[in-house]
């Protein structure tokens, strides 16, 4: 049964999509929930979850994905999710960046990538105080497209 984790997401909407279901257990980490829930409120629109929890079976098929993904639960917590706007009218590259751009302003984003038409955005927790925070574009991102003369 899913339930409400925040006025606006529901739990299941972070469900490993394997199929068959593996039903991972997991919880969403408290400061992950508080940066989409912020970014969806910013947006003004409905967001979709493309990407939450990777059981390792999951991970391990998904092209591009990062052997210690921290879209697999650590000790039962996910601490990543990719999001895009839920009207696929919308995902586009510059709807991506706003929400970069929108989860670039929170102190709790450890890790944030830029795709074509969604952005990843993870907790992570940094080694030591002041450093760097994971920042990436996907190669498959072309930014000239904003700029059409």
């Amino acid at each position: 049964m899913a339930k409400a984790i925040s006025k606006n997401f529901l739990s299941n909407e972070f469900d490993c999509q394997c199929s068959p279901p593996c039903n991972t257990e997991f919880t969403v980490d408290s400061q992950l929930i508080k940066i989409l829930q912020a970014i969806r409120d910013a947006i003004g629109q409905p967001l979709r979850v493309s990407s939450g929890v990777r059981c390792a079976v999951r991970n391990k098929a998904t092209p591009g994905a990062a052997k210690r993904s921290f879209h697999v639960p650590r000790d039962g917590v996910l601490y990543a999710a990719d999001i895009q706007l839920l009207d696929p009218t919308n995902r586009n590259i510059k709807t991506a960046l706003a929400i970069y751009s929108l989860a670039d302003q929170h102190d709790a984003t450890g890790g944030l990538g830029l795709y074509s038409n969604r952005c990843h955005i993870d907790t992570r927790q940094r080694a030591t105080k002041g450093q760097e925070r994971a920042r990436w574009i996907d190669k498959s991102v072309n930014l000239s497209t904003l700029y059409k003369a």
